[in-house]
């Protein structure tokens, strides 16, 4: 999806759930089971998990090529599984969807970086 300036962007889920240490291993398995099969379709760039130190926080960032692609897994059935694990959070969980800047987000970071008015701002 390339946007007015033709820089490509990409669609990114974040979940963040907060998990009782007696359901930790349960809830890993589910995402474990929904992140490897989310990584093979189509439009995925990345699904992975992140678990805590402490095990009692865990993350599954997504990267979809574009909104299609990310609307078409929403409604997938591997989805209601993502979706009862987040159910297991012991506080709402934390769900975020956002487009950014794909291929040329690394060259945006050095032209930021290069630029005195930005460093200066601290």
């Amino acid at each position: 999806m390339a946007g007015q300036s033709g820089i490509q962007k990409v669609l990114v889920a974040v979940y963040i759930l907060k998990v009782k240490p007696e359901l930790v291993e349960q809830v890993c398995e589910i995402l474990t089971m929904v992140t490897s099969r989310t990584q093979v379709k189509p439009g995925c760039i990345r699904s992975s998990i992140w678990i805590s130190p402490e095990r009692t926080e865990l993350m599954v960032p997504e990267i979809w090529r574009n909104r299609t692609d990310h609307k078409r897994h929403l409604t997938s059935e591997v989805y209601r599984k993502l979706l009862a694990g987040l159910e297991m959070s012991s506080e709402a969980p934390l769900v975020c969807f956002s487009e950014c800047h794909g291929d040329n987000g690394i060259e945006m970071v050095r032209t930021m970086l290069e630029r005195d008015s930005w460093l200066s701002e601290e």
